[in-house]
């Protein structure tokens, strides 16, 4: 999969299973020109789990200096 000019990327319903880390954590990696990505967590999700989601997915080294999450 070729990243290189992928700038936004949007995932709805989010709800933080390992495969879905595992897909945000390639792209995070691996996207030269990503600028914004944006999660909707489902509604499943509380906010204490949100909060997780968020600190483990911060942890992720990402390859574009500007993406922000």
């Amino acid at each position: 999969m070729s990243l290189l000019h992928l700038k936004v990327c949007c995932l709805k319903d989010y709800g933080g299973s390992e495969w879905e880390f595992v897909f945000v954590r390639y792209v995070k990696q691996n996207a030269r020109s990503l600028r914004d990505m944006t999660l909707s967590c489902s509604n499943k999700v509380n906010e204490g789990e949100k909060h997780e989601m968020l600190r483990r997915l911060s942890l992720c080294t990402r390859l574009s200096p500007t993406c922000t999450l």
